[in-house]
C-alpha cells in the first residue's frame, strides 16, 4: 500500500496539491505451488521431533531399568556370600568345639579357617561390585549427591554430607531386602539315643537353629531323625556312628548324613553338644541350599 501527498507550482493546474494512494499485490507462483510439500515437511519434522523425544525417554528408562536389575542381581549375590560367611563361621565354630573334645583333628580346623577366609574375600569383592551398581543407579536417575559448594567443604565434612544425602535418598526410594524364610523342623530320636545324649544334642541344635532362623515345631512337615550307634568300649574309648535324616511327611528324603567318630567312655556332655552342632549345621546348609534354588541360574553356577 502506497500513499503520497503532492504539490505543484504550475499555475495552470486546476489543483496545486493532491493525494495519491496505490495498492500493489504480487504472488510467487513457485512457492504457491510448493505449499503442500512445505506443510508435509513441517508435519514430518514434527513427527521426527516427537520420535526423538520418545527414543530419548525410552533410553533413559532402559538405562534405569538395567541399572536397577543389575543392582538386584548383585544384591542377591552379596546376600548369598554373606550367608556363606555365616555358614562357614558356624562350621568353624562347630569344628573348634569338636576339636576341643577330641572329635576333629587340627588339620580340619585349619581347612575350615582357610575356607572362611576365602569366603570373606569373595563377600568383600561382591560388596564392592554392589556399591558400583548403586552408583550406576544414582547416575541413571540423575541423583546429584554432591553439595553445590563442594570446594568450600573439607573432606570429613564432605563425607558426612554425602552419607546424610545418600541415606536420606535411600530411605525414600528403597525398601529393605527380605531374606527367604526357612521351613520349621521337627526333631525325632531313635530308641538308641539315651535321654542324657538327647538333652545335650537338643540344646546345641536349638542354639544353631536360633542363630540360623530355623524354628523347631512338632507339627512341622520336615522331620529330623537322629540315631546313635555306639560300639563296645575299649581302653576308655568307643567308636560311634551318628546318623541323621531329614524327610517330609511323605517320606521324601532331603538329607542323609552319617558321622563316624571316636568318643571317650563315658561320653562327655561337650561331645554330645558338638555332635548336635554338626547335625544342625548340616540341616541348615540343606535348608539354605533349597531356598537358594529360586535365584537366577547364572548365580547358582
Amino acid at each position: 500500500v502506497d500513499y503520497s501527498y503532492n504539490t505543484s507550482s504550475n499555475k495552470y493546474l486546476l489543483n496545486s496539491s493532491w493525494s495519491q494512494v496505490g495498492v500493489d499485490a504480487a504472488v510467487n507462483l513457485v512457492k504457491l505451488f510448493s505449499l503442500p510439500a512445505i506443510n508435509r515437511s513441517a508435519e514430518a519434522q514434527k513427527k521426527l521431533d516427537e520420535a526423538r523425544r520418545m527414543a530419548q525417554a525410552t533410553a533413559v528408562l532402559a538405562q534405569i531399568r538395567i541399572a536397577v536389575t543389575r543392582y538386584e542381581v548383585l544384591g542377591k549375590e552379596y546376600e548369598y556370600w554373606q550367608d556363606s560367611v555365616d555358614d562357614d563361621g558356624r562350621y568353624l565354630q562347630t569344628l573348634t568345639s569338636s576339636g576341643q573334645v577330641g572329635i576333629e583333628t587340627e588339620l580340619e580346623i585349619i581347612r575350615a579357617k582357610a575356607k572362611l577366609l576365602g569366603t570373606r574375600i569373595s563377600s568383600s569383592l561382591a560388596y564392592a561390585t554392589l556399591e558400583g551398581a548403586m552408583g550406576r543407579v544414582f547416575n541413571s536417575v540423575g541423583l546429584d549427591a554432591l553439595p553445590k559448594e563442594m570446594t568450600r567443604i573439607d573432606l570429613p565434612a564432605l563425607t558426612e554430607e554425602l552419607q546424610a544425602r545418600i541415606q536420606d535418598w535411600e530411605k525414600t526410594h528403597f525398601a529393605a531386602r527380605k531374606s527367604n524364610p526357612l521351613p520349621p523342623v521337627a526333631l525325632n530320636y531313635t530308641e538308641r539315643v539315651l535321654p542324657s545324649a538327647r538333652r545335650e544334642m537338643e540344646l546345641s541344635i536349638a542354639k544353631i537353629f536360633k542363630e540360623s532362623s530355623v524354628q523347631t515345631s512338632s507339627e512341622a512337615d520336615l522331620r529330623l531323625t537322629i540315631d546313635v550307634e555306639l560300639s563296645p568300649a575299649s581302653a576308655g574309648m568307643m567308636r560311634s556312628k551318628i546318623s541323621s535324616r531329614l524327610q517330609d511327611k511323605a517320606d521324601k528324603v532331603f538329607m542323609e548324613n552319617e558321622q563316624r567318630s571316636t568318643l571317650s567312655d563315658p561320653v562327655t556332655p561337650q561331645q554330645w553338644a558338638a555332635i548336635g552342632e554338626t547335625i544342625a549345621m548340616k540341616v541348615y546348609e540343606q535348608l539354605n541350599s533349597q531356598s537358594r534354588q529360586k535365584m537366577p541360574k547364572a548365580l547358582r553356577e
